[in-house]
Formats: C-alpha cells, sequence, structure tokens
C-alpha cells in the first residue's frame, strides 16, 4: 500500500454485524400436504411469538488493529446500538486516535438515525 493511502485509511474503522435466529423471519412456512390435512400435527409447527432467541454479532475492523467480536442476544435498537456499541467501543477507539478518525458503519436503517445524532456528539 502505498505510503499516503497508508495513512490516509489509518484513521478508518469499519463495522459489521451479523443476525442469527433459530427461526425463520418469515412468518410462512410451506409444507406439501394433502388436502384436508392443514390441521394434523405432522404439518403443525410450534413457533415462538416474537421469533424466538437469535444473537447479534458484531466486531470492527481498523488497519492494524480490530476490536473483540462481541455477541449480543437481545433485540438490537437504535439506542442499544448507541449505548453499547458507540458508546462503549468506538469512542474509547477514538479517544486514542487523532483528529482524524473516521467510523464507517453499514447504515442499516435500525441504527442510521441514532448514529448520524451520536456523530455529532463524538
Amino acid at each position: 500500500m502505498h505510503c499516503g493511502h497508508h495513512k490516509q485509511w489509518s484513521c478508518v474503522m469499519f463495522s459489521d454485524e451479523s443476525r442469527f435466529r433459530l427461526q425463520s423471519d418469515s412468518h410462512r412456512t410451506l409444507i406439501w400436504r394433502a388436502p384436508g390435512t392443514r390441521y394434523h400435527q405432522e404439518n403443525t409447527i410450534e413457533r415462538h411469538r416474537y421469533g424466538g432467541a437469535g444473537w447479534l454479532v458484531w466486531g470492527e475492523i481498523i488497519i492494524g488493529s480490530r476490536t473483540d467480536l462481541h455477541v449480543h442476544s437481545v433485540t438490537m435498537t437504535g439506542h442499544i446500538y448507541r449505548d453499547v456499541i458507540l458508546e462503549q467501543h468506538i469512542r474509547l477507539f477514538r479517544g486514542a486516535m487523532d483528529a482524524e478518525f473516521l467510523f464507517m458503519d453499514d447504515n442499516a436503517v435500525t441504527f442510521q438515525r441514532i448514529t448520524v445524532a451520536y456523530s455529532r456528539l463524538i
């Protein structure tokens, strides 16, 4: 990497997250069944009302470093994203960097408004 580019990118942190659920998000399960057998035991599926358990896994990378992989077992809202990810992790990293620090998230709709509002504070 060209020396000038390395310096420019050394202050940029990227973040990404993945969600894992024990059940489908679609609320639809397609099965083939014989006519008139809709409510037979073999054609019904027990389902948790609110989607069942799930996890959100996220981490951040920057040239020459990375954060630990974080696992969160509650529904991630914009406020939790701000209080847990931005406040507890990103702000600490920013404190160790110079004024050119830039945080790049993936613009997930859930977090977008909170991230923009928070970025004005840090």
